[in-house]
């Protein structure tokens, strides 16, 4: 008989039906993202763990611990010289994405944020990027320009991919899913 992969364990915590399902704890979605970053688990594992989240839709105690895995696979966090780390991944269908204004507010008032997201992943979206461009503000492809807007401008915005690509490669699995 062939041993229980040690991923395993979380995919039954959350697929084990309408009833018998529940979240993730917060040392769990630690430990699964863990996992998923470093490599330790199949793609196979990897799509129906994100199908698993996504119908279930994630609970704050699995946010926290999947952001605190994500800061410790970085090994340094990529937003720590900001106020505010603020993710702008979905991308707006429906309505303007008035969210940057309110972050350029905050930045305008001494805040220092630090925008991250990613671009184009789902058609007929518009993304971040696709705002700050026309109101004149760079997108920063390096974490040394990134500090360097914060400085100058107290607000940056950063692509998932100056900050992990392996984090684009999970973002980039959305079409599939």
């Amino acid at each position: 008989m062939q041993e229980e992969h040690p991923f395993a364990p979380f995919i039954r915590i959350l697929g084990k039906g309408k009833n018998g399902s529940r979240s993730l704890t917060l040392d769990e979605a630690y430990e699964s993202m863990s996992m998923v970053l470093e490599g330790n688990v199949t793609a196979e594992q990897v799509g129906a763990f994100l199908m698993l989240l996504r119908v279930k839709e994630e609970s704050p105690e699995e946010v926290a611990g999947f952001v605190q895995a994500i800061r410790s696979y970085l090994k340094q966090d990529k937003t720590a010289y900001a106020d505010l780390d603020w993710s702008s991944y979905a991308g707006k269908r429906r309505h303007s994405p008035w969210y940057v204004l309110s972050a350029l507010l905050l930045a305008e008032n001494d805040i220092r944020v630090c925008m991250h997201g990613a671009e184009g992943h789902t058609p007929g979206r518009m993304y971040t990027s696709d705002v700050l461009r026309p109101l004149g503000i760079e997108v920063s492809d390096t974490l040394d320009h990134a500090k360097q807007q914060i400085e100058k401008n107290n607000f940056c915005y950063m692509p998932i991919q100056t900050i992990s690509h392996r984090l684009k490669e999970m973002i980039e699995l959305r079409p599939y899913l």
